[in-house]
C-alpha cells in the first residue's frame, strides 16, 4: 500500500520542519501532534474492537489514508508559511504598547476576583462531591452522571478548567495558597466527575505556555529538548497516563484499589489500553465513514453561525453531527456514547474537497489565534487565545467543528465574566485604603519591577 508508506514519509517531514523550523512552536505543533496521537492506528494498519473480552482487529480502508495524507500536507504548508505577525498593525501595536505597568488597584482586583471566585468554586465542588455521591459511590457511571449534568455543573466544569489555566500562566501576579487550592480542588471535581479532559487540556496549555516562553530564547525546538531532555519524558508520561487511566478510572474511583493494582502491573494492560482507546474509536469513526462514502443530507455547518449570537442557538432546532453518526453507522451503540470527528464531518458535508477547505481554515484561525495570545497583555485574554487554540489544535479531533465553536464561547461567556468582577473590584479598591487590601509582599518597588 504505497499510500500508507507516503504518509509516513509526511509524518518524518513534518517532524524535521517541526523540530528545526527557526519560527519554532505554535498551536500547528499541537495539532500535529495531536493528529499523530488520534490517528495512531494508523501506524499499526489495523482498527481495534471488544467482543465478550476478546480483542479484534480489521484493517484500515486504503482510502482513510489518502484523508490522513491530505491532512499531512497542509499542516506541512501552514509549518512552512511564515507566523502571522499582527504586531505590524499600527492599531495594536499602539495597544500592545499601552498600559505595561500594572496599578496597584489592577492588582488588588485581579486577585479579589480569584479570592471571590475561588470561594464560590469551592462552594459549588462541595455541592457537586454531595449530589453525585462522588466519594463514597460503590458504583461509577459516567453516562448516568452527564444526563443528569445541570446547567450549573457544565459551567463548573469550564470555570475551573478557566481558572486552572489562568493562575499558572500568570506571571505578573502571584495569588494566595488558598486561591491555588481550591482552583486545584475544583479541578479534582471535575475530574472525579469523570471529565479527563479538562485536567488534560489544562495541562497541555499550562506546558505549552512554558515552553513558548522557554523557546524564545532557543534557535529552535530540536536545541531546547536536547537541552530539557525532561520535558520529553514528561510528554510521553502524560499520553501514557491519559491512555492508561480510563481503564482504572472507575475501580480508582469505587475504592477497588487491589484491582487498579492488578491492572497496573499487568504489562497487556498498557497494549490493550492503545488498542481500545478513545483515539481508536475515534480513528474508527473516519475509517467507517470514508468506506462506506458516508454523506448527509443537511450541512451540519448550517446552524453554526446561529452560534454566534448569544442565547439564540438552544432555541433552534439542531442535530450533531455524532448523533448522525451514531444513527446511520453505529446503531448498535448506546446513545450518547458515541464520541465525534470533524475530519470525518467534513468528508460527510461535501467529500474530499471539504476535508481540504476545513483543515485549512482551522489551520489559519490557529495562525491568527497564535499570534494574538503571543501578543496580548491582559492574563484574562491571553487564557481565553490559549484555550481556543488548544481547542482547535487538539480537542477538534475528537469533536465536531460546531461543538468546538460552542466551547469557545463558554469560555468567551467566563472572560467577560471575570472582566466585569475585575473592573468592580477595582473601582471598589479605589474608594478605600490601598494597605488595608493589599498584601504586605508586594510593594511599590516590586509593582515597578513588572
Amino acid at each position: 500500500m504505497f499510500i500508507k508508506y507516503l504518509y509516513f514519509i509526511l509524518i518524518s517531514i513534518n517532524i524535521l520542519v517541526m523540530l528545526t523550523d527557526k519560527k519554532k512552536s505554535n498551536f500547528i505543533t499541537i495539532y500535529f501532534l495531536s493528529s499523530l496521537v488520534y490517528y495512531l492506528n494508523s501506524f499499526f494498519g489495523e482498527i481495534y474492537y471488544k467482543l465478550n473480552n476478546t480483542i479484534f482487529s480489521y484493517e484500515i480502508n486504503e482510502k482513510t489514508y489518502h484523508i490522513l495524507c491530505i491532512n499531512m500536507l497542509i499542516i506541512l504548508f501552514f509549518q512552512l508559511l511564515p507566523n502571522f505577525d499582527f504586531k505590524k498593525n499600527k492599531k495594536l501595536k499602539h495597544i500592545d504598547k499601552s498600559k505595561k505597568k500594572l496599578s496597584m488597584n489592577h492588582l488588588i482586583g485581579e486577585r479579589a476576583t480569584m479570592n471571590f471566585v475561588g470561594l464560590v468554586m469551592l462552594i459549588m465542588g462541595v455541592y457537586v462531591i454531595i449530589r453525585y455521591n462522588l466519594l463514597s459511590s460503590t458504583s461509577f457511571n459516567k453516562t448516568a452522571i452527564l444526563e443528569n449534568t445541570t446547567f450549573i455543573v457544565t459551567y463548573y466544569k469550564n470555570v475551573s478548567l478557566f481558572l486552572f489555566l489562568y493562575i499558572f500562566i500568570n506571571e505578573k501576579n502571584k495569588f494566595s495558597l488558598i486561591t491555588y487550592a481550591t482552583t486545584l480542588f475544583s479541578v479534582l471535581v471535575t475530574f472525579l466527575l469523570g471529565h479527563r479532559s479538562y485536567v488534560v487540556i489544562g495541562i497541555l496549555g499550562i506546558s505549552f505556555n512554558y515552553i513558548v516562553k522557554k523557546l524564545s530564547k532557543e534557535k529552535n525546538l530540536l536545541a531546547f529538548l536536547l537541552k530539557n531532555k525532561k520535558v520529553i519524558i514528561l510528554g510521553l508520561g502524560l499520553v501514557l497516563t491519559v491512555y492508561s487511566v480510563k481503564g482504572i478510572f472507575n475501580p480508582l474511583i469505587t475504592g477497588q484499589y487491589e484491582l487498579v493494582k492488578e491492572r497496573l502491573s499487568d504489562p497487556s494492560f498498557y497494549l490493550d489500553s492503545f488498542r481500545i482507546s478513545e483515539s481508536n474509536s475515534i480513528f474508527s469513526y473516519i475509517d467507517r465513514i470514508v468506506s462506506y462514502d458516508y454523506r448527509i443530507n443537511q450541512s451540519t455547518y448550517i446552524i453554526i453561525p446561529s452560534y454566534f449570537i448569544p442565547f439564540i442557538s438552544r432555541y433552534l432546532p439542531s442535530i450533531t453531527f455524532g448523533t448522525l453518526l451514531q444513527r446511520d453507522l453505529f446503531p448498535n451503540l448506546r446513545a450518547g456514547s458515541l464520541g465525534s470527528t470533524y475530519i470525518g464531518e467534513a468528508y460527510a458535508n461535501g467529500g474530499y474537497f471539504m476535508v481540504i477547505a476545513v483543515i485549512i481554515i482551522v489551520m489559519i484561525l490557529l495562525k491568527i489565534i497564535f499570534s494574538l495570545y503571543k501578543n496580548v497583555n491582559s492574563n484574562y485574554l491571553k487564557t481565553f487565545l490559549l484555550l481556543c487554540g488548544i481547542e482547535f489544535s487538539f480537542y477538534i479531533h475528537r469533536n465536531g467543528l460546531g461543538t468546538v465553536i460552542l466551547r469557545i464561547r463558554v469560555y468567551l461567556y467566563i472572560m467577560i465574566l471575570l472582566l466585569v468582577l475585575n473592573f468592580l473590584f477595582k473601582a471598589a479598591s479605589k474608594t478605600i485604603d490601598n494597605n488595608y487590601y493589599f498584601n504586605k509582599d508586594i510593594s511599590v518597588k516590586d509593582l515597578n519591577s513588572k
